[in-house]
Formats: structure tokens, C-alpha cells, sequence
């Protein structure tokens, strides 16, 4: 009875094991590339990098930028893999300020 349970376990096992290698073999769906960050690639016609102060975390950046500018800036932090945790928008003469506090998705 004991050798019985002991067969119907190692095939169950074998079976478990067959499952695991046929999911670990199969073709992985290929992963969304970020753009790793950098700072430096905000500057254009729109908008220009005033400050970049790195932390562990991420940092705090600030920019000199056009208003339409505003909206692409965020999506662009967004396909870097950066957070927005904090954000001002503050007028300079003729020109707005934007002033971020990021943080990287994939930390914790």
C-alpha cells in the first residue's frame, strides 16, 4: 500500500517536473525595452535641463520648458521606467519651470 502511494507521488512529481521544463523551454513573450533614464535626454527645441540633483532613489530634476512640451515630458519619464512622485510648474518670465521628484518603477 506505502510502495503504491510512493509510485503515484514520484509519477505526480515527474509530471510537475515535465510542466515546469515545458513552460521554462517555451518562447517568453519579449518584454516591453524601457530607454534607461537620463537626464540629458530632455534637452531639445522645447525644453531645457536646468538641474539634475541624482539620489538613491532617483532625483530631482528641473527643466525650463515649453507649455506643449509639458504632457510629452511626462510620458517620456514614463517609458524610461521614471516615477513622478512630485511635481511643480511655476512661471519664469515668459517660460515655465518644472520642477520633478522621480522615482525609479522598478525599486522595492
Amino acid at each position: 500500500m506505502q510502495r503504491e502511494s510512493l509510485v503515484q507521488q514520484r509519477a505526480a512529481i515527474q509530471m510537475q517536473w515535465r510542466d515546469v521544463y515545458l513552460l521554462a523551454a517555451s518562447p517568453a513573450e519579449p518584454e516591453e525595452k524601457l530607454t534607461l533614464f537620463s537626464p540629458l535626454l530632455f534637452q531639445n527645441s522645447l525644453t531645457r535641463l536646468i538641474h539634475w540633483q541624482p539620489s538613491a532613489q532617483g532625483g530631482e530634476m528641473a527643466l525650463i520648458s515649453a507649455w506643449d512640451a509639458i504632457p510629452l515630458t511626462f510620458v517620456q519619464l514614463a517609458a524610461q521606467g521614471m516615477n513622478v512622485s512630485r511635481f511643480s510648474l511655476t512661471a519664469e518670465g515668459t517660460e515655465l519651470l518644472l520642477t520633478l521628484q522621480l522615482e525609479r518603477l522598478n525599486d522595492g
